[in-house]
């Protein structure tokens, strides 16, 4: 009775299994081994497709960055939930990078950088004169807003908002403690001054005023650096209050601090000394004053070239000191630096219309690693426009060029008036005019 209870039981279970699963085409024995693959549903790869059906090389599904950055970065996330975390624009970069952008730690005299945010100063004509705004270009969406944060403020005058100049002839200096803390030197009717600007409350504080020259050097280390007249002096970036105060010699010039290093130069030489100027080490012989400069954050290597009557050159400080870098072109007039290549214009004066823009209108390009090595063409301006001047340098960030508009005005290149920025695809040769007020 049993053996007959079991084998109408065996019966139902083998014709239930039949009815159940069918007959799946897909699921045969392997020649080989006999095994039977597992089943797997509609639209579900199993592991042997990725490995025995790979997808061709040219369909394959490309990661974009932003694909990456929700994986890896989770800052990325936490910028999308407009809670951006405190950033100190000047402090030392990750020497590694999971989405390299070529000035990750890139610090120099030209820009500042804040996450992925250009801050640059603009100038657009209005009917009370020509206003100078600092103003933010998204790198990553090319998005532009003026630093004021103020929706209806009208920005055209400095007595209803403090971010903005007028008539200034040379654009505002700046340059930022984190993305809220910024320091500008405005020009006055008897000479300079410098604020705090807060663009989260809105607050601003005057540090200092001088019927003398200021020059803004550096943030760091919460440490405001200005050479106000003959004397270098630290502001505390939080209280404002003066922390250090030396005299700078005569014909001398400091441009960036750090780690107690003070890079300097005079019309003759480069050097290196401390902030009491009380020696002078790593110096070098060059031939004209210095010019824009950039600084390594991941070696620790500074940057800045030289300017002549006829051409100049770049150098290098490192731990071993001073070197000439050898370019393929041995008169350069300006450069740009980032994290793996050395962008320069040779020394060759172009006229137009009666001015000479000095680069000739052409940038080129060599590894960081080959200096020396072959130079890749990457820009020519448009005929009759200028590219750079002593008072206006491009940049570059990833496969975008910047620079400002000029105008000629007689025999000179003058950044008076509109002053848009402008954008250069390199990749695409597109041209963008960038205002304050988006343009």
């Amino acid at each position: 009775m049993r053996s007959r209870f079991f084998m109408i039981w065996f019966l139902s279970v083998l014709m239930f299994l039949s009815v159940g699963c069918g007959t799946d085409k897909d699921r045969v024995p392997n020649e080989a081994t006999g095994a039977i693959p597992e089943a797997k549903s509609d639209g579900q790869p199993t592991e042997t497709d990725f490995i025995e059906n790979t997808l061709p090389e040219e369909t394959a599904p490309e990661t974009t960055p932003s694909e990456e950055a929700e994986i890896f970065l989770p800052e990325t996330q936490e910028a999308e939930d407009n809670q951006p975390a405190s950033v100190d624009a000047f402090a030392p970069q990750e020497t590694e990078s999971l989405l390299p952008t070529g000035y990750d730690g890139i610090l120099s005299s030209e820009y500042v950088i804040i996450g992925k945010d250009y801050y640059c100063v603009t100038k657009r004509k209005e009917k009370v004169g020509t206003i100078s705004m600092p103003t933010i270009i998204s790198l990553d969406s090319g998005d532009v807003r003026p630093l004021c944060p103020d929706p209806l403020c009208p920005h055209d005058s400095p007595a209803v908002c403090p971010y903005v100049n007028v008539n200034a002839y040379f654009p505002i200096p700046f340059c930022a403690a984190d993305e809220h803390t910024f320091f500008v030197l405005f020009e006055t009717s008897v000479g300079c001054r410098m604020d705090r600007l807060d663009s989260a409350s809105g607050s601003v504080r005057t540090i200092c005023r001088a019927s003398e020259e200021i020059r803004l050097l550096c943030v760091e280390d919460k440490t405001v650096w200005a050479a106000v007249g003959g004397f270098l002096i630290g502001y505390d970036a939080e209280t404002d209050a003066e922390v250090f105060r030396g005299a700078i010699p005569s014909g001398t010039t400091p441009h960036f601090i750090r780690d107690g290093k003070v890079y300097c130069s005079t019309i003759a030489s480069l050097f290196v000394t401390d902030p009491a100027f009380a020696e002078d080490y790593d110096k070098i012989s060059v031939t004209g004053p210095a010019d824009a400069w950039y600084y390594d954050t991941t070696d620790g290597s500074f940057w800045i070239n030289t300017v002549g009557e006829q051409g100049g050159a770049v150098y290098v400080c490192r731990d071993g000191g001073w070197e000439r870098v050898d370019l393929p072109i041995e008169n350069i007039f300006c450069f740009a630096l980032t994290a793996d290549k050395i962008y320069f214009s040779p020394w060759d004066p172009k006229k137009i219309r009666g001015a000479a823009d000095k680069s000739g209108g052409k940038i080129y390009a060599v590894d960081r690693k080959d200096p020396n090595g072959e130079a890749e063409l990457v820009y020519t301006a448009e005929e009759g426009e200028p590219l750079c001047s002593a008072a206006s340098h491009y940049v570059v960030f990833g496969d975008f060029l910047f620079y400002s508009g000029m105008k000629i005005e007689g025999s000179s290149l003058s950044i008076a008036g509109d002053l848009p920025k402008i954008r250069i695809g390199l990749d695409t040769g597109e041209r963008r005019e960038i205002f304050w007020d988006g343009g």
